[in-house]
This record gives structure tokens, sequence and C-alpha cells, in this order.
């Protein structure tokens, strides 16, 4: 590639050699701007306002440039940028430094800056918000209006340093960064009426650099050309990412993950009293026969989105609490309970007798900002600085307590995959940016599972007492839990039930290692820390506006499928419940009333991403009565669950490879399968129609091929703020009738999953790339099924596509099992 500049030092062509075109040219900006506070007045400096520019090349063919003399500013204010292109692939490395007095700070950087990127047919701006999202058309959105603007904080929902705008058959731009200790950051793109779009990075410097009299940014901000989709950009950022220390010390990687839990064969997401939530849970796990564990909410003895942090006593007492437990633990049932990792109510009690106001985020004026979420009484939240020891033990404290005194398997860890900038300096960590958030939650990570280190402490003046933890101070520690080494999960293993074994577990359930900590959400930097992580945009449509053009895509499972653990859905056959502890006025007169059916095509929608996406089965709001009420839904997902089992090696440890193409055909194919029993049981031989080989032959992708298989369904869109004000929201939804995504386990064999939610026999076609999934060059073709492996056909070449027709509703994999000479 190459990059020319302007004489002032801007980007006016970024050029990629290999696709023979530009990526972005004519700059009509700048190469960058950084915001300065000196004698309490904010300036923003920019390269046009620099009396002096000079450039030269080092002999490494590094180019370095250079501005000073800024009108009205100190003389030895002066800014300093290197660029270096990478000589085996199409990228740029960019750092900039600043010299400065020590008195000035420096609050903002925005850089590089790219203006004006070339525009393309196919256009489409991918992002890893948490799992990750796909914007068609960014130019609609971002050219709507003047000033629009698209921005994402890392870490947090962001979750990992990189984004792609795409163009179809042309060359797109991968913009990433190489920060290994995860300092805060901002990625954005902004537009206008006249059609233009940029791109900039925004670096936040610890402290402002106060004190110092240069600042150098700490890693490299990334800038290249993008061959190619989303996946690409994913298998570009997942060699580099790894390789590194949160890749490397994740607790799955480490095996440190409870093996109940890696062995969880569905979730349920229920909520209230025990009652409601692990009966339920003990009913599902018999008629799957995998292990069932339970994901709760509104356990606690405060109304939910009120009064946090004060959990305890549960609602329904301790000891009936307890009990309950018990009886889950004796039926092989875990359960995991909800605490909202940074929120404390501003009107509860325990906030005003310990001024808990002192250690919650400030903003810059040194203010509380209030969170609101409960629609019904308008309680306000405040976010809790984790940087603080307070705050760290007194969470640590109710968690260590639910787990030792009330029995639960760990702790769901609410908005844990977030990072807030917090600028009081009482707090004793960096103002502005740094890492201290995520040090903070390494701290009380590691308070929580260490519970020999609590002591008793009171929390004001409320009714219960809490153990708070001490925990260590905030230091620079890289990676994560240090502890001893526990076996990863066996594969296949299903949980035994007998009294020995319950007392196997009861002598293990307090160890470090069998402790859980899950949190929402996805970010790299918290792999070390969480065993298992909340990811719900399967269920995007649950709670987005119908109108948003974002589509979902598995971003992060494409990089940190191997190294992480991800569970969720809001998948649900009824109304959302009601928190018995909000305002009686406004509770529904019928919660967890079932769905219409007409509904159940969305329902298999997000189960099958899901599914295909590798993540844990789970589903929400689940009673025994919708075993034979919804007997076809929960069919589905019970087969989703079986097949997960037998196929564990892809779908729970295996590397996420690029998607095959997935098209339908023009007709059924030979030996259309004979109904959905029958594939059950393994008898599906539309699975074995037509095989392609990587030479030339027929039964490769039809001709008549039309493209993805589509519908047009009814979604519903609905919240757990559905009291008697606000009704269910129906709108229709083109959504893909088949999905499908391929598989590498760790012993190298290949795998195809493959999801059906259409209500008839659905002929397809897949094909992909042999060489690309370094396909055997012979083997046997098997179908993974519910009730495991079963052959199909040899083959004595690298296959390259394979057409069948799917029973309605089918769920299955295709594996390619190696079986050449040196296998």
């Amino acid at each position: 590639m190459s990059i020319a500049f302007t004489l002032q030092g801007a980007v006016s062509r970024f050029h990629d050699k290999a696709g023979h075109c530009d990526i972005s040219h004519t700059n009509d900006g700048g190469l960058w701007l950084i915001d300065i506070v000196a004698e309490g007045k904010t300036r923003t400096l920019a390269p046009v306002e620099a009396e002096r520019f000079s450039h030269e090349t080092s002999g490494s063919g590094e180019l370095r440039m250079s501005w000073t003399g800024f009108p009205g500013m100190a003389k030895d204010i002066s800014v300093g940028v290197t660029v270096r292109l990478d000589t085996k692939a199409p990228l740029s490395f960019w750092k900039l430094h600043i010299r400065k007095p020590s008195s000035v700070r420096v609050s903002e950087v925005r850089f590089p800056q790219v203006d004006n990127l070339a525009r393309r047919e196919g256009e489409a701006l991918a992002v890893p918000v948490w799992t990750g999202q796909l914007l068609p058309n960014p130019r609609s959105v971002l050219c709507a209006s003047d000033g629009a603007r698209l921005a994402w904080n890392y870490p947090g929902m962001m979750a990992m340093q990189c984004v792609a705008y795409i163009a179809k058959d042309a060359s797109g731009l991968y913009a990433a960064c190489d920060d290994t200790a995860a300092f805060r950051k901002t990625f954005a793109f902004s537009g206008g009426k006249s059609g233009k779009v940029a791109f900039e990075f925004v670096h936040y410097p610890e402290n402002g650099a106060e004190g110092r009299e240069e600042w150098r940014m700490p890693y490299a901000a990334i800038l290249g050309a993008l061959h190619g989709d989303w996946y690409d950009a994913a298998e570009r950022y997942r060699t580099w990412a790894l390789q590194q220390s949160w890749a490397k010390e994740s607790r799955m990687r480490r095996g440190l993950v409870p093996e109940w839990l890696s062995e969880t064969g569905m979730w349920i997401w229920n909520r209230g009293r025990s009652d409601g939530v692990l009966p339920p849970a003990i009913a599902l796990q018999e008629k799957i026969g995998l292990p069932v564990s339970v994901f709760w909410h509104w356990w606690h003895g405060c109304p939910y989105d009120a009064g946090f942090p004060e959990y305890l006593p549960p609602r329904e007492g301790e000891e009936h609490f307890r009990e309950a437990v018990s009886e889950a633990h004796a039926h092989g049932v875990r359960c995991i309970v909800y605490m909202n990792q940074r929120l404390w109510g501003m009107s509860t009690d325990s906030w005003r007798a310990e001024n808990a106001e002192r250690f919650a985020v400030k903003a810059e004026d040194g203010k509380v900002r209030p969170e609101v979420y409960n629609i019904f009484t308008k309680s306000p939240m405040a976010s809790m600085c984790i940087a603080t020891p307070f705050w760290r033990g007194t969470y640590a404290g109710i968690a260590q307590r639910a787990i030792a005194e009330l029995g639960v398997d760990g702790i769901y860890m609410d908005q844990a995959c977030d990072s807030m900038p917090c600028y009081d300096p009482s707090h004793g960590h960096a103002i502005g940016g740094g890492r201290y958030w995520l040090e903070g939650f390494r701290a009380l990570s590691e308070s929580i599972r260490n519970s020999d280190r609590a002591k008793e402490g009171s929390f004001g003046g409320t009714s219960f007492l809490v153990k708070r933890s001490s925990p260590e101070p905030l230091q620079e520690k890289r990676g994560g839990l240090d502890g001893q080494r526990q076996s990863p999960a066996s594969s296949g293993r299903v949980r035994e039930t007998s009294s020995s074994r319950e007392e196997e577990v009861s002598r293990e359930i307090r160890s470090e290692q069998s402790v859980a900590l899950t949190g929402e959400g996805c970010c790299e930097a918290w792999l070390p820390y969480l065993d298992a992580m909340l990811t719900l945009q399967v269920s995007k449509e649950r709670y987005s506006a119908p109108t948003d053009p974002w589509e979902p895509i598995p971003f992060f499972h494409a990089v940190y499928h191997s190294v992480a653990t991800t569970y969720g859905s809001y998948s649900s056959l009824t109304m959302p419940p009601y928190d018995d502890l909000w305002p009686k006025a406004s509770a529904p007169r019928e919660p967890l009333a079932l769905l219409d059916r007409k509904f159940s095509r969305q329902f298999y929608l997000e189960q099958a991403r899901a599914f295909v996406w590798g993540q844990q089965p789970t589903l929400a709001n689940f009673l025994p009565n919708q075993l034979d009420d919804r007997a076809e839904e929960l069919d589905y997902v019970t087969r989703i669950a079986k097949v997960r089992h037998h196929a564990e090696k892809y779908l729970a440890r295996g590397e996420f490879l690029r998607p095959p193409q997935l098209r339908s055909c023009g007709e059924p194919c030979t030996g259309v399968a004979r109904t959905v029993e029958s594939a059950r049981k393994g008898t599906f031989p539309g699975m074995s129609a037509r095989t392609g080989q990587s030479a030339p032959r027929s039964g490769r992708v039809s001709s008549e091929s039309l493209g993805t298989p589509i519908a047009t369904s009814p979604f519903s869109r609905l919240s757990i703020y559905a009291g008697q004000g606000e009704h269910l929201t129906e709108f229709e939804k083109t959504h893909p009738l088949a999905l499908a995504s391929a598989w590498r386990a760790p012993d190298g064999n290949v795998a195809i999953a493959i999801a059906s939610v259409a209500d008839e026999p659905l002929p397809i076609s897949l094909s992909w790339n042999p060489s690309e999934y370094q396909m055997p060059s012979q083997g046997t073709l098997s179908r993974i099924a519910e009730t495991g492996s079963i052959p199909i056909e040899p083959f004595q070449s690298p296959p390259s596509s394979h057409a069948l027709t799917l029973p309605p509703r089918a769920i299955c994999l295709l594996e390619f099992v190696n079986e050449s000479p040196a296998a």
C-alpha cells in the first residue's frame, strides 16, 4: 500500500496497490486534533496552526513528521508522528507524541484521522459491539444529517480493538490498535449530507499527562486495506489477539472454569422466588437428559433496578432459599444469582448510611450522573467506581455471603464488561484514560474467589451484615488469576446425581475454581476473570427498535471462541414476568402468559443463531407447562442441546472458520428426508444427496441456486418493563431460513453446523474453500445428530460443496473426519 501526504502532513491519498484502488482521498481535514488545558483554558491544537512542519524518512523506512510553533502557546509545545508500513501485509502503524510544559494537560488526542473514505458498491460497517454487528449501507446513517457520528468506547461494549469498513469487490478500511494493556480509547466514524465519511481514533492520556513534559502513545494505531468481509477482518485480528495475555490466560484456556459450567447442556433464565425458578430447571433436566443450570434474577430482597446492592436477605428468606438450592444440588442443578457489578440505588437506606456517594463515579464536573432504568419507580442509580476498595469490598462481601451461606454456585455480574471514566481524584486512580477499571475488576474477582480473606463488617445501618473483603490495592498485574489448575471438563459427561456425587460436590464447591463468575458482555479484556460471558445479540430483535438497521454477527466468536465460553438469549415463549416488589398498580394482569404462536419463528431464529455461533443454549422464562403447550418449540431447543452435546469438540472448544456459502436450491435433492423423527434417528437420506469435491464434477453448487433462502415473519419486541402501560410491539422482519457455520476441532477435524427455521423441507447447497478449511484429502463424511455421529459416505479428495434437503427445523453438523495416511 502507499500513503500520500499534503504539505501540512494530512493524508491526501490512502492507496491499496494490491486492490488497485484508493481507500481514501482528498483529505479536507488534518491528521490529528489535540485538546489541551493550559492555565485553566481548553484549546484544540490542529496541524494547520503550526508555523513549522518538517518530515524525514529513517533508514528503516519509517516516516517521521513534526509540527512546532503554535501561536499563543508555549514555544516548547511540539507534536510528532511516526508512520511505518508493514512489509508483508497492507497495514500501516501510527504513533503520536507531544512535548509540552509539565503544567499543560492533554485531555484528548484524535489521531490518526482519515477523511473522505472512497465510495464503493456494497459498503458495510462491521463493529465488535459485544458479539458484533453489521450495518449495510452505512452512508444511509452517517450521511443522513450533518454532524452524524457513530462512536464506540473500548474496553467495554466495544469488545475488541478493531473495526472494518467493507467494500464489496474493492478495498475497504481495516482499523485497529495493538494495545496489549487495554487502555481506554474510542473508535468513531462521522459523516454529513455531503456524502463524505471519515474515521478517527480517540485516545485519553492518563491524568492528562500532567506533571510530565512528554506524552507518547503506549501502542500503535493501525490502518490498512481490507480485502473481503467482516470475517476477513476477524481473521486478521485473531492472528494478533490470540497471542495476547488475555487470551493466553483466559479462564477457559487455563482450565479454571468450573466443570459443571463447561458441561451445562442448557441454561434456564428465570426470575423471582425459588419455586418458580429451580423446580422448572429440575423438570427440564429430567426431560432432556442433560445438565441444566440456572441463571437467576430477582432472587434478592430488593426491587430490581431500584434497591441495589441491598440483595440480602433473599426475598423468600434465607432458610427457604438455602433449602431450595440444596434440593436443586441434589438433582444436579447448579445456579448463579444476579448482582449488578456497578450500580447502587440512590434512594436506598444504605446509600445514605454508607455515604456511598463518596465512592461513586464522578463526571468531569465532579458530580454523579444518575441512571434510571426502572420505569415504574423512576429510581436513580449511581455507578460505583470499581477502583475504590470500598466498592470492591462491599460487592465482594455480599457475593461471598451468597456463595458461602446461601449455597449458590456463582455470581452473574451484570454490566460487567463495561468501563466508566471517573474524574474523582480522591479515588486514587488515574484521571481520564488508563486501565484502572480493569485492574479494579481483577482485584474484585480475586476477592470474591478468595473468600478466606474476608472479614466481618457492617453495612451501615441496614438490617443485614456482609463480609467486606479486603481487596488488594490496585497495581499493574498482567494476565489472569493464579491458582491450582483444574482439569478441563470431560467431553459429553452428564452430571451424576447420586448422594456420593453430591457429597463430593459439597467438598469441592468452596474451592476457588468451583466459584463461577459470569458477566454481561464479551470484551476480550475480561477473559482472564470471567468463566462465561452473557451474549444477547442473538435476540437483538427483542430489544432493538424495529427500524434499527444493524444485524448481529459472530465477530467475537470468530476471534475468541476457542478461549471463551458464551451463553445467553432473551429467547422466551411468554410475556415478561413482573417483579412482585415493584408497584402493584403497574402489574400486568397475566405475567408469563404464552405468546402467540405466530412469533415462534423468532424463537427458532434466536436459538439457531446461538447454536451455529457455538453458544451454550439458553431458554428464558421457562415453566414446565411449556413442555406440552409449546412442545414443538421445546423440541427444537432440546434437539439443539443434544446435538451440541455430541459436537462439543467443535461448538464448545473449536475454532470458528469462515461460514460456508449457503444457497437455496431450485428443487429438493434426491432422497428428501421423510420426517423430523427420521432425522432424529439418523435416517436422513437427503443429507448425503450430493457432495462436491475440489475437482469439477456434477454435484457442486447447482447453477440453479437462488441465493440465501429467506422469509418474512412476525417478530415481537417487549422488555421486562411491560406493565399495564406497555404493549407488545409487533413488526415483520425478513430473515434467513437456514444458518450455517464452520468449525475446526482441536484434533484438526472440520465440521459444518446447520440450523433450519423453516416449517417445510428446505433444499440447500453449501460451498466452501477446502484449502481455507484445511480439509483432509480423504476421510468420511458423517452427520452429528442428537443421537451421535452417523457415517454418510467416504471421500477421496477434499470436498468443496454439499447439497442436501433439510427436514423442517433441522439441527445437525456435517463432520469431515480425517482418514489420510498421515492423520
